[in-house]
């Protein structure tokens, strides 16, 4: 008997302890710390995403990123907020969108998508183990929209064609 509630409360640890160290797909990560600034003002709610330039990270192809805040200031993360980025070389890319609380795919741009191709990527950096403190990115002479497009302006009523009237 003594066995049998030794190997249950073993079994009980082993199944507890078994994610405190996150899901195994899960690469270490180490914190990284940034500036963003468009035309020497803080880009708040831009989001910075980095690319690994060699293989994937882990088997999700994690992708780090972080939202600007008001002073310019933004933290990566991969798996929760301010955990960073595992250690690697990265592309980094930078939108900025109209509304940080609606991410998605097909967000507006206000830089009008100049910098969120990692293939074009003007910045390069690399993580290491530790806290990492990136460069300050300053993006000068940079086109800004400084009004969000229309809701109507993506919306077309019929097929496309001439246009008709005056």
């Amino acid at each position: 008997m003594k066995g049998y509630v030794l190997a249950t409360a073993s079994l009980v640890v082993a199944i507890t302890c078994g994610g405190c160290g996150g899901p195994s797909w899960m690469a270490a990560t180490h914190p990284v710390e940034g500036v963003l600034k468009v035309n020497g003002e803080p880009a708040a709610g831009a989001v910075v995403t980095i690319y690994p330039t060699g293989e994937k990270v882990d088997e999700r192809n994690t992708k780090p990123w972080g939202i600007v805040d008001e002073s310019g200031k933004f933290q990566l993360q991969s798996y929760k907020p301010g955990d960073g980025a595992p250690a690697g070389e990265y592309d980094v890319t930078i939108q900025w969108p109209w509304d940080v609380h609606v991410l998605s795919l097909s967000m507006t741009d206000r830089l009008g998508g100049k910098f969120q191709k990692p293939q074009q990527s003007q910045w390069r950096i690399t993580v290491s183990e530790g806290t990492n403190q990136l460069d300050p990115i300053e993006i000068e002479g940079a086109k800004v929209e400084m009004t969000p497009p229309s809701k109507n302006a993506k919306k077309r009523i019929g097929p496309p064609g001439p246009r008709m009237g005056p």
